[in-house]
Formats: structure tokens, C-alpha cells, sequence
């Protein structure tokens, strides 16, 4: 298990949404909703988006490489309006793209301290923790 900073919009109370409306699928960690927040959070910051409206792109393989019910979390996020997807898909070609729902908005970046049971090296490591932006 590692400590961890989570990189998500400050707008965002996980903790209270999963307490105020859990999810329908039984989950157990609260880990792989701030990783998914996390990626997209990041590469909305740090990559050019520019010819993809803003989506970020995930592949499935990649998320399936952390939860086999990834798909479940990412349904559960759009249904609370956290995130949007743009339903474009080409095999092969481009993954699915995903961005912050306008609601949340894209103000500051709140760095949530977790432990976390995912695998270690793709998480933003204690160290960065006073990064500023």
C-alpha cells in the first residue's frame, strides 16, 4: 500500500458523493474513482487537446489494467455528472474520450492524500505534493 497525492478539481468531494449516492456495483476502494479523476485531471492540464474538443483519451486496456470493472466507475462518474465521454470510439484508431463535466469545473487543483492499493509508479508520489498551479 502507498501513500499517495491525487491530483483532482477541489471542486469535487468524493468521499461525500460515494456517502450521499453509492454506487449501484459493489466497490470497496475509493482508489480507482481518484485515479480515473487523477488522469483526467493531469492530461486535461498538461496535454494538447486541441483537436479533441478537450477529451482526454483512455483506453479500456489501460483502465482494465488497474479494475476489471472499470467500466462501472466510469458510468457511475457520468451518471453523477462528475465526468462526460465523448461515445467516439475507433478500433484500433482512439479510445474513448472523457472530460471533466463543465459542472465541475476547471479552478483549482485540490491534492487528495490516499492510501492506495493500485499499482505503484503511475501515481503522483508524495514527493510532488507541493506543486504548484
Amino acid at each position: 500500500m502507498n501513500d499517495v497525492y491525487w491530483e483532482v478539481p477541489s471542486t469535487i468531494s468524493l468521499e461525500a458523493l460515494l456517502k450521499d449516492k453509492p454506487p449501484s456495483f459493489r466497490w470497496k476502494k475509493i482508489d480507482f474513482f481518484y485515479h480515473i479523476l487523477h488522469h483526467i485531471t493531469v492530461l486535461t492540464e498538461y496535454a494538447d487537446l486541441d483537436n479533441n474538443a478537450a477529451f482526454v483519451n483512455i483506453s479500456a486496456t489501460y483502465l482494465q489494467s488497474f479494475n476489471h470493472s472499470y467500466k462501472q466507475y466510469l458510468d457511475y462518474l457520468i451518471e453523477q455528472n462528475i465526468i462526460v465521454t465523448d461515445h467516439y470510439f475507433i478500433p484500433g484508431k482512439k479510445s474513448t474520450g472523457y472530460k471533466l463535466s463543465p459542472l465541475c469545473g476547471y479552478g483549482a487543483v485540490l491534492f487528495v492524500e490516499e492510501k492506495c492499493s493500485l499499482k505503484s509508479g503511475l501515481l503522483m508520489p508524495k514527493a510532488k505534493k507541493n506543486i504548484q498551479h
